[in-house]
């Protein structure tokens, strides 16, 4: 009976190369992930860089503003009553 259990060394054995790997796995994320970010935040060709916090304000078109039906997918306007 001895043989089917696992004995105590193994157990520990076991719940140690889990917290290794657990361990490992936290350093390596930390060291590849912002390698990754780095290279997805690479700008493209046509794109131009602003400077952080800078601010850019784009006008809508006001003809354009007219021909969107009031009822597209704002919904329907409900009007509140209290209930008692």
């Amino acid at each position: 009976m001895s043989q089917d259990l696992a004995s105590f060394p193994t157990l520990i054995r076991t719940i140690l190369l889990i917290l290794l790997l657990f361990f490992a796995a936290r350093i390596l994320g930390r060291i590849i992930l912002p390698m990754l970010s780095q290279k997805r935040k690479a700008p493209n060709g046509n794109a131009k860089e602003r400077p952080e916090g800078e601010v850019r304000i784009e006008q809508v078109n006001k003809d354009a503003k007219k021909n969107t039906s009031s009822d597209s997918a704002d919904g329907d306007y409900v009007d509140y009553k209290e209930v008692e």
